[in-house]
C-alpha cells in the first residue's frame, strides 16, 4: 500500500511538473511590448539611398562606423510603462550633457510602429521591421532636398 501511495506522490508531483514547465510563456508567446522592454544599443545606422550622414560631401550606406566612441555605447532603455531613457553610455561625448534624458513610447498599427516623444531624442514614428529577445530593428523614411532616404536602424539588446 505504501508502495502504491509513494508511486502516485511521485507520478503527481512528476506530471504537475510538467504540466508547469509546459505552461510557462516562452519568448514567442511575449508580446511585442514585452519584447520592447529592456536596455538596446544601436549596432547599424543604414541609409538607402546612400546619404551622406556627417556633412563631407560623400554619401554612406551605413553610417555607424562615422559615429564618434563616446556616441557607440549610447542606449535606449523602454519601461514596461512606457517610458524610457536615452543614456549617454559610459563616455559621454560632452561632459556638460545629461548622463539621460526620459522617453515616451507607444506602440500602434496592431504593434507594427512604435511612437517615441523625448527630450533629447527627438520624436518620431517608426516601422518595426523586427523585435525579438535579441534585435530591435525599425525603419522610417525622411525628404531632403527632393529626395526621399529610408533610415534603417538595428538595435542589439545590452
Amino acid at each position: 500500500m505504501k508502495r502504491n501511495l509513494r508511486l502516485s506522490v511521485m507520478a503527481f508531483i512528476a506530471t504537475c511538473t510538467i504540466i508547469s514547465i509546459s505552461c510557462k510563456k516562452s519568448s514567442s508567446d511575449k508580446s511585442r511590448s514585452e519584447l520592447l522592454v529592456g536596455n538596446w544599443m544601436l549596432t547599424s545606422d543604414v541609409y538607402s539611398p546612400a546619404y551622406d550622414y556627417d556633412g563631407d560631401g560623400t554619401t554612406e550606406t551605413e553610417a555607424i562606423s562615422l559615429y564618434e566612441s563616446c556616441d557607440k555605447d549610447d542606449f535606449i532603455t523602454f519601461n514596461a510603462n512606457n517610458t524610457g531613457a536615452f543614456d549617454e553610455g559610459a563616455t559621454k561625448c560632452d561632459i556638460n550633457d545629461d548622463q539621460t534624458y526620459p522617453l515616451g513610447w507607444q506602440l500602434s498599427d496592431n504593434d507594427s510602429k512604435i511612437t517615441i516623444v523625448g527630450t533629447g531624442v527627438g520624436s518620431g514614428v517608426a516601422n518595426i521591421l523586427q523585435l525579438d529577445n535579441s534585435t530591435f530593428k525599425i525603419s522610417a523614411t525622411f525628404e531632403e532636398l527632393g529626395t526621399t532616404y529610408t533610415n534603417t536602424q538595428t538595435f542589439k539588446r545590452k
